[in-house]
C-alpha cells in the first residue's frame, strides 16, 4: 500500500494480510525504512466465477516503537517525542509530535514529615476547612529498662512525653488523655471504612473508624507485621487537632466547671462541664463532640473523638484538603501510659511507625480500587529518629517508587497515578530524613498533545488577544490577618464555627452550628454604613460550603440572601430566602 502525506511518500507492507499479526519493519519512509515501525494490513479476497478477483482492504494499523537516541525515551516539559526518537521519520510526517506540556494545574496542598532535631517529626497538612495544621506526631527515645530504642506519638517537652492521642478511650471513665496531651477529633458520620491491622489475624483497631473488610491488601511492604487497608467508602470530614490545657475544677459538688483547649489551628477554646455528671460539648468545625472528666486537678478526661456518642476505642481520620485519608500509625496511643513523667517505655511501643495515606477509588476518572501510600519510620538507635526510602510504596491501582535523582543524590522523588508527588530529602548523614507530599485538590493529569506543523497558543472562542491579571499578593487573607472585615469589600468563605469573621457578621450564634440548617449553606450580603460589602459564603459542612462556591459561578436570585442545597458538587440549587 503506497500513500502520500503532503510531500512524504509512504510504504505499508504486511507479509501475511490475512492473518492479524504485525509485521515488523513494515514502514519505508521516502525510501527510508523504518525498522521501529510496525504495521498490520486486513484484506479479504472477492471470488467470482473461481478465480481471485477484487482485494479489499478492510484496515491498516501502524504501531511506532518508543526507541530512543539514548536510553529511555524521556520527554521534558515543553518538548516532543520527535526529538528524542532514534527514528523521526517513524511519526510519517515532519509536521506531527507528541508534545508534553507539563502537569495539569489542579490546585495542591502540602502535606510535610519535617524533623524537629533527630529524636522527633512533626506533621503538617491543611484540613478541609482550609485550617492548616503542624503537630507532633512521633517520638524516638530510650526505653529505660527495656535496652531498645521506641517510636511513640506525640513529643517530648521538658522531659515529658505529650501523647498524640488518635484513638478513643474503650469507656469514658479512662481518661487517658492528660493535661497538655494532643488529641484528633474528625466526625464519624463522614468517616471512611478502612480497616487497618497490625497482623493478619487481627481485625482491629480499625485505624479509620470503620470495621468492614473487602479486598484487604498489603500496603507497606508485604510484611504480615505491616498494616492493612480495606475498601475506604468516603473523604470527607471536618478534622481538628486540639491541645487539652488545662481544667477548673469544682469541688462543692455542684454547678459547672471550666475545661480550656488550644485548637492548634484557631486558638484558644473553652468549654464547661456539669461538675455531677462530669460531662460535657467540645464544638469544633461544626461537629459535637462529647467529653468526660475526672474532676481533678491532675486527672484526664475522655473525648469522643468521631462524634458518635460512644467511647469505644476508635481511631480517627486525618481528612486533608483535596480528600486525602491519612491514618497516624498502627500502636494503640490510648494504651501508652499518657503524661507520664518520662519516655520509659510503659506500655505500647515500637521501633517501626506508619503514616498511611488512601485515595479513594470515586476520587480518579478511572479507577478498579483505592490507592494507598505508606511511609515508614524506624528507630535505629541513639535517640534517632528516621524515614526508610526503600520501605516507601504506592499500593492498589497504583505501584510506584521513590527515584533518586542523578544530579542530587540526596533527593528522591516518586509521582503516582493520582498525581500525587512524593520527595524525600535525605542529608546522606546522620540527620533524620523529610518528606513532602504535593497532593492536588482534584485528579492531575498529564497536558499531551498530538500537533500538526507549527504550534501557537490561543484563547479559546476568541480571535481576540485577552490579558489575564492576576490577583495581587494580600488580596486573599486568612481571617485571623483581618482586624475590621469593615475596611474592605469582602468575600468570607467558612460558617461561623471555621470562621471568626464569618460568626461575627452573623452575630457570633451560640451554638455556631446550628446558624445554618443542616445540609444546606448560605450566600448572604452584608452592607456596612461606610458602603463596603461583604458576601458569606458559609455551609453547615465543608461540603455545603463548596456547593455555596460553585453556585457563585451560575445563576443567582436577585435577593440578598440565598440558601444553596444539594447532593453533590454538581448536583446544586440555590433559592432566595
Amino acid at each position: 500500500v503506497r500513500l502520500f502525506v503532503g510531500a512524504n511518500k509512504l510504504i505499508f507492507r504486511d507479509t501475511n494480510s490475512a492473518n492479524d499479526l504485525f509485521t515488523d519493519g513494515g514502514l519505508t519512509s521516502n525510501n527510508e525504512l523504518v525498522e521501529d515501525g510496525a504495521v498490520l494490513i486486513r484484506t479479504s479476497v472477492a471470488t467470482t466465477f473461481g478465480e481471485d478477483s477484487d482485494i479489499t482492504i478492510s484496515h491498516i494499523k501502524y504501531r511506532l516503537r518508543a526507541d530512543a537516541l539514548v536510553g529511555d525515551l524521556w520527554v521534558p516539559k515543553g518538548h516532543g517525542v520527535r526529538e528524542y526518537l532514534d527514528e523521526p521519520e517513524g511519526l510519517l510526517t515532519p509536521n506531527w509530535d507528541i508534545r508534553y506540556e507539563g502537569l495539569m494545574d489542579t490546585g495542591t496542598t502540602m502535606i510535610k514529615i519535617s524533623p524537629s532535631g533527630n529524636e522527633e517529626y512533626k506533621l503538617e497538612f491543611e484540613n478541609q476547612e482550609g485550617l492548616k495544621y503542624k503537630i507532633p506526631w512521633i517520638t524516638a527515645r530510650e526505653a529505660t529498662g527495656k535496652g531498645a530504642q521506641e517510636i511513640r506519638p506525640g513529643e517530648v517537652s521538658g522531659g515529658n512525653q505529650r501523647n498524640l492521642i488518635f484513638q478513643e478511650d474503650h469507656n469514658e471513665a479512662d481518661y487517658r488523655i492528660k493535661k497538655l496531651d494532643y488529641f484528633v477529633v474528625s466526625p464519624s458520620t463522614n468517616r471512611a471504612n478502612v480497616t487497618l491491622s497490625i497482623f493478619n489475624s487481627i481485625p482491629e483497631p480499625s485505624i479509620f473508624g470503620g470495621k468492614n473488610w473487602s479486598g484487604v491488601r498489603d500496603v507497606c511492604n508485604g510484611n504480615a507485621s505491616h498494616p492493612f487497608i480495606t475498601t475506604p467508602t468516603d473523604d470527607s470530614g471536618e478534622t481538628h487537632v486540639l491541645q487539652y490545657d488545662s481544667i477548673d475544677v469544682v469541688t462543692d459538688g455542684g454547678g459547672s466547671g471550666t475545661l480550656t483547649f488550644t485548637d492548634l489551628a484557631t486558638g484558644t477554646k473553652q468549654i464547661t462541664y456539669d461538675s455531677v455528671t462530669l460531662g460535657g460539648s467540645l464544638i469544633v468545625g461544626g461537629n459535637t463532640y462529647d467529653v468526660n472528666s475526672s474532676n481533678i486537678t491532675d486527672g484526664g478526661i475522655s473525648v469522643d473523638l468521631n462524634g458518635d456518642g460512644r467511647h469505644d476505642g476508635n481511631f480517627t481520620t486525618v481528612f486533608t484538603a483535596g480528600g486525602l485519608l491519612l491514618a497516624l500509625g498502627t500502636e494503640n496511643p490510648a494504651n501508652i501510659s499518657a503524661g507520664s513523667a518520662a519516655f520509659n517505655g510503659v506500655g505500647a511501643g515500637s521501633s517501626i511507625w506508619y503514616l498511611v495515606g488512601t485515595v479513594l477509588r470515586d476520587q480518579f476518572d478511572e479507577a478498579t480500587e483505592e490507592m494507598s501510600f505508606c511511609f515508614v519510620a524506624t528507630a535505629p538507635g541513639g535517640n534517632r529518629i528516621g524515614l526508610n526510602r526503600s520501605n516507601f510504596n504506592v499500593r492498589g491501582w497504583d505501584n510506584a517508587t521513590l527515584q533518586t535523582l542523578t544530579s542530587e543524590p540526596e533527593i528522591s522523588q516518586a509521582l503516582d497515578r493520582y498525581g500525587t508527588k512524593y520527595e524525600m530529602f535525605d542529608p546522606l548523614s546522620t540527620a533524620s530524613e523529610e518528606v513532602t507530599i504535593e497532593f492536588p485538590l482534584s485528579q492531575r493529569g498529564v497536558q499531551v498533545f498530538v500537533t500538526a506543523g507549527k504550534v501557537e497558543a490561543t484563547s479559546a472562542g476568541s480571535s481576540k488577544s485577552q490579558q489575564v491579571n492576576p490577583l495581587p499578593v494580600g488580596t486573599s487573607k486568612l481571617a485571623s490577618e483581618v482586624s475590621d472585615v469593615k475596611q474592605f469589600n469582602a468575600v468570607v468563605v467558612g460558617g461561623p464555627c471555621a470562621n471568626p469573621i464569618a460568626a461575627s457578621l452573623m452575630g457570633n450564634p451560640d451554638p455556631c452550628h446550628e446558624s445554618i440548617p443542616e445540609n444546606s449553606a448560605l450566600l448572604k450580603l452584608y452592607e456596612h454604613s461606610n458602603g463596603n460589602v461583604a458576601l458569606l459564603v458559609a455551609g453547615r459542612t465543608a461540603l455545603n460550603t463548596r456547593q455555596a462556591s460553585r453556585a457563585l459561578s451560575g445563576k443567582l436570585p436577585d435577593a440578598s440572601e440565598a440558601k444553596v442545597t444539594g447532593t453533590s458538587l454538581s448536583d446544586v440549587s440555590v433559592k432566595a430566602v
